[in-house]
């Protein structure tokens, strides 16, 4: 009897499919607010794959899902049974009071605390956000047309108030 050594290359490489950026929001509340994209493994994993979601600009853009309250960092946890099964992310654009223009930020995706040992060891990837400034920088003025008079007394003063209408970043 003879021996054959047979070998079986694996056509399936295991990663994450990230449908939906680059992304929008804009700090203004509505539906504007927030966008979506979703999650899938492209295999079956070993054991559970843990993938960390994190905001690289916190004061510009949280993350939640299934509709839970919007924070600087959430966990997708896919098991051997719903690895296949798209998980969507919500990210929700944070208002402020400072015009400081639309800003350019990253959500990190990064599955390195996976018990799957393959998909732990996969690099981190990031989805691309804009979030939309919606305030404007300006004056409030208040208490003219002002009059005063060159005598001296009471009508030879009068006020006015200035306030800022945004924070200033100086």
């Amino acid at each position: 009897s003879e021996t054959v050594s047979v070998t079986t290359e694996d056509d399936d490489t295991a990663d994450l499919t990230i449908t939906g950026g680059p992304l929008t929001v804009t700090e203004a509340s509505g539906s504007s607010q927030t966008a979506t994209f979703t999650v899938v493994l492209d295999t079956a994993p070993t054991a559970d794959v843990t993938v960390d979601v994190t905001s690289g600009d916190t004061t510009e853009g949280q993350v939640s899902t299934g509709g839970g309250s919007a924070a600087d960092s959430i966990q997708l946890t896919f098991t051997t049974g719903d690895w296949n099964t798209v998980q969507t992310v919500t990210v929700t654009g944070v208002d402020d009071t400072i015009d400081d223009g639309d800003v350019g930020w990253s959500l990190t995706l990064d599955p390195s605390s996976s018990t799957d040992t393959v998909y732990a060891a996969l690099g981190s990837e990031t989805v691309s956000v804009t979030t939309e400034d919606d305030d404007t920088a300006d004056l409030t003025i208040t208490g003219g047309p002002l009059t005063v008079t060159e005598a001296s007394g009471s009508s030879q003063t009068a006020t006015f108030t200035v306030v800022l209408d945004t924070a200033p970043t100086a």
